[in-house]
């Protein structure tokens, strides 16, 4: 069930039984059971136009969407202005596309390690996770921090 402002007609599901569901700014996305990703509402920047594919989750940011496929690989549509359709190699595990700026869990990357004199969050400490070519068969990565305070 969607509600609210209905300017654009984000709040007009189309048919179908839905597995999940996000809403943007000012468009809704979902998966449909067969795997399938449907976006309405709001179109300036191409959001609501889903790349082909199944997918297992999907998200909508302002102006953009991003989906992680049944094969962990991500996508990006909409708008591209600060760079957020420009997905780096995944396997993924969970995606976000905030406003801006997606985020997205990588399957080979553990989180950042905590450092005594630093109680930021994760997300917010400059930790990157770039698996080397290996990974996808050790499962071992590389680890850059940068300390920006």
């Amino acid at each position: 069930m969607v509600w609210g402002n209905n300017d654009y007609g984000q709040t007009f599901v189309p048919a179908g039984t839905y597995t999940q569901i996000s809403a943007g700014s000012a468009h809704t996305c979902g998966i449909q059971t067969d795997g399938t990703g449907v976006c309405w509402g709001y179109n300036g920047s191409g959001q609501t136009v889903v790349p082909a594919g199944t997918y297992t989750q999907i998200s909508a940011g302002d102006s953009h969407t991003c989906g992680i496929k049944t094969d962990g690989t991500a996508a990006c549509w909409g708008n591209n202005i600060s760079g957020q359709t420009v997905v780096p190699a995944g396997p993924y595990t969970q995606i976000s596309a905030g406003n801006s700026h997606p985020c997205a869990i990588h399957t080979n990357c553990p989180p950042a390690p905590r450092r005594h004199h630093d109680r930021r969050p994760a997300a917010t400490r400059g930790h990157q996770c770039t698996p080397t070519p290996e990974a996808h068969t050790t499962h071992r990565t590389h680890h850059t921090h940068s300390h920006n305070r």
